[in-house]
């Protein structure tokens, strides 16, 4: 295999010599479906040309990445692209090379293309002859006519940026980086049902945006369901209106995942959940998130908003994504109310002053706040992400957990969130350090969910990563009952610590296949408004819950020897419980019901009049001691799950 040269974490093409050349591909964008099916390759060709002639030993490299804002970002920092290319003899499977001279129309001869290894490029091609600037390099990325030759894709859903580098055989450490992008998505052009997204709520005789993904596969906790690309067809609402029709058309070439959004008809107040049926090729169903009218007279409760507060894109290492794509993703597709990205403060491309931009740049008033935020790692003291009050470049991560404390856990202008405390990560967490009660007076929320799995308690539904032997010995008491139980005071989060660059999205890493879970948990607030002050404050005072990503409507009121939980399910009930740290109090469980699609493993349940949906439960109490925070669980048929906590009265003091 011959060198060919480093790349270099964060390169510009300002810093490019005066050499140039352009990368261009046929298509224009190229489609691929996530692997796992037979046609699971890239197809397509790519042009790359020069303006000067190249001498024999140059080197042509193919590059995977994003370019925005002036910036490139790739190799080191991606975890999912592109597969690397299967190589036989040095040379990579399914892609051919050749060239011809644009001037004369005679073929040249090149050597074949070798696959590179991740830290150096997707592929390469080393020039065994000079060729004239006349000439024009075509790869082939895989034959369609043979069902699944050609460079792999990937199994999930991912968007990336191919750029090309040229190197000369007089400074094989100075890549010439060539003009152009080339768009490489992963999707899949079927659709098994609709992911229907409404507010939580809404003010009675106003419209109400819906916003409808088309996903593939069935979304369960051990599986992925992937945004597919829009059919054509009718799409059929059905609610408190009469039958709203809207006509679909099938998305065009596009380079990003894309969601259908429809004016909803005023609605009368009450609890409503919208149907959705496609007519189209497949025929398609959903049900939408329950929405609460008020009356526009009465003074409602604060509405409750849905976010996520904990994901990464390329910026912060070893994930995928760029961060305004991801941004858009929470806003567009996911419908979020607000959002921050957590990427690593020690990651090499990090740059929080473009977070902080960015932040101002894609925020929306009274639709789409998002905030700065960070991640602070230490492998004997745990991991947490850091919530900005406003739009700031954090400054640089203190060196361990004394003077993390002494520092950013006293800054009144943050919340740090504890996350994944279960986890037994080796030398990136093999502990997990809550610190003395009062010692970080800003860690004030716990994330007891995310796609590693749930760090509540070690008896779990949602072990880390699937099974015990990936958590932390429970004789350390790393997990969040013990933290509660020593006398923290910590309030219930959840979240997606997403690495794909989709915040909210349904996409995980699949169970036992990727050791991860699928669902992405969610952080609900009730605040007053959309606005980032305000919910700021509202998870400041605890005014917070989290869900595995079902939007349920959740609120609770503790007394002195009961509690009244109040729930609007996105799916029939299974079992409401209450527990203190150090045990169980009470319990209420709900008749099973079939689900209407899917299976045992991700059921879809798409009709509310079946089973139990709406419940306001009252669990009476044992003798307790006043102190305990009280925790409610709901789990519903479908495996999501939400957690509130109930703070004593002594915690408002």
């Amino acid at each position: 295999m011959w060198v060919v040269g480093t790349v270099l974490a964060c390169s510009r093409d300002a810093d490019a010599p005066a050499l140039r050349g352009t990368l261009t591909s046929e298509p224009e964008l190229l489609l691929a479906e996530p692997s796992g099916r037979p046609d699971a390759v890239v197809h397509g060709r790519l042009f790359v040309r020069a303006d000067a002639d190249l001498p024999a030993g140059s080197v042509v490299r193919i590059l995977q990445g994003y370019h925005e804002d002036g910036r490139w970002l790739g190799a080191g920092e991606l975890r999912y692209a592109l597969a690397p290319v299967p190589s036989f003899g040095g040379r990579a499977y399914g892609v051919g090379a050749r060239s011809v001279d644009r001037a004369t129309g005679s073929p040249i001869e090149i050597l074949a293309v070798a696959a590179l290894p991740p830290q150096q490029g997707w592929l390469g091609l080393r020039l065994d002859r000079p060729l004239p600037a006349t000439a024009e390099i075509e790869l082939l990325l895989g034959d369609p006519t043979q069902p699944g030759v050609g460079p792999p894709t990937n199994p999930l859903p991912i968007e990336v940026e191919l750029a090309a580098e040229l190197l000369l055989p007089a400074a094989p450490d100075a890549p010439i980086r060539l003009d152009g992008r080339v768009f490489v998505r992963v999707a899949p052009a079927r659709a098994d049902w609709l992911r229907v997204i409404a507010p939580a709520q809404a003010r009675a005789g106003e419209a109400t945006p819906l916003t409808l993904v088309f996903m593939s596969g069935w979304s369960g906790p051990q599986r992925s369901s992937l945004d597919a690309r829009l059919p054509a067809g009718e799409l059929e609402l059905r609610g408190p209106f009469p039958l709203l029709t809207v006509a679909v058309a099938a998305e065009p070439p596009s380079d990003a995942p894309q969601s259908l959004r429809v004016e909803l008809p005023p609605l009368p107040a009450g609890v409503h959940r919208i149907e959705a049926r496609f007519r189209g090729e497949p025929e398609l169903r959903g049900l939408s998130n329950p929405i609460r009218a008020t009356p526009a007279g009465d003074a409602p409760a604060p509405p409750i908003f849905f976010g996520s507060i904990h994901g990464h894109t390329a910026l912060g290492g070893h994930a995928t994504g760029t961060p305004s794509r991801a941004l858009r993703y929470a806003r567009e597709v996911s419908a979020l109310d607000f959002v921050a990205l957590s990427e690593h403060r020690e990651a090499p491309a990090f740059d929080g002053a473009w977070l902080a931009l960015l932040a101002g740049r894609e925020s929306r008033p009274r639709r789409f706040v998002v905030f700065t935020a960070w991640e602070w790692t230490d492998a004997r003291s745990g991991h947490r992400h850091v919530l900005a009050r406003t739009p700031v470049a954090p400054p640089p991560a203190p060196p361990d957990l004394l003077r993390f404390s002494a520092s950013v856990g006293r800054d009144p202008d943050v919340l740090v969130v504890g996350h994944h405390s279960l986890w037994n990560g080796g030398s990136v967490q093999r502990n997990f350090d809550w610190g003395e009660p009062g010692l970080l007076p800003r860690q004030r929320l716990a994330e007891v969910y995310s796609w590693h799995g749930c760090s509540l308690t070690h008896d779990s539904a949602f072990p880390m990563h699937g099974n015990h032997d990936q958590e932390l010995d429970p004789a350390l008491r790393t997990d969040v009952l013990s933290a509660l139980a020593r006398g923290h005071r910590l309030f219930l989060v959840a979240d997606g610590d997403n690495h794909l660059g989709k915040p909210g999205s349904l996409v995980g890493i699949e169970w036992p296949r990727g050791r991860r879970y699928a669902y992405q948990g969610l952080v609900a607030v009730r605040a007053a408004e959309l606005e980032r002050e305000t919910l700021f404050r509202a998870m400041e005072a605890g005014a917070v819950y989290g869900t595995t990503g079902a939007r349920i409507l959740l609120d609770a009121e503790r007394r002195l020897r009961a509690a009244t939980v109040a729930i609007a399910a996105t799916a029939p009930l299974a079992r409401v419980a209450l527990r203190s740290p150090e045990r169980r109090l009470a319990e209420r469980t709900f008749d099973p019901v079939p689900p209407d699609a899917g299976d045992a493993a991700a059921p879809l349940y798409l009709d509310p009049a079946r089973g139990t949906w709406d419940a306001v439960v009252e669990l009476g109490l044992p003798e307790t001691p006043a102190e305990d925070p009280w925790i409610v669980e709901v789990a519903q048929q479908d495996h999501h799950h939400a957690w509130l906590l109930l703070p004593p009265e002594s915690w408002s003091r």
